[in-house]
């Protein structure tokens, strides 16, 4: 699958049910704060890191 830049790829709170491989390109994670629109950075995932993986427990 394909994600533009500035896609949101899964929104938080959101319950997954897709594993995500990187293969290129990069992902950035961030937080929503509370009370606010606004957004922390957490990190930035690049290709070979993944997320998703609670999607795998069922």
């Amino acid at each position: 699958t394909f994600y533009n830049n500035g896609d949101y790829i899964i929104r938080q709170g959101a319950r997954g049910d897709t594993f995500f491989i990187i293969s290129r390109g990069q992902v950035r994670v961030t937080i929503k704060q509370p009370d606010t629109t606004d957004e922390k950075y957490i990190r930035t995932l690049s290709k070979g890191d993944f997320f998703g993986e609670k999607a795998l427990q069922g």
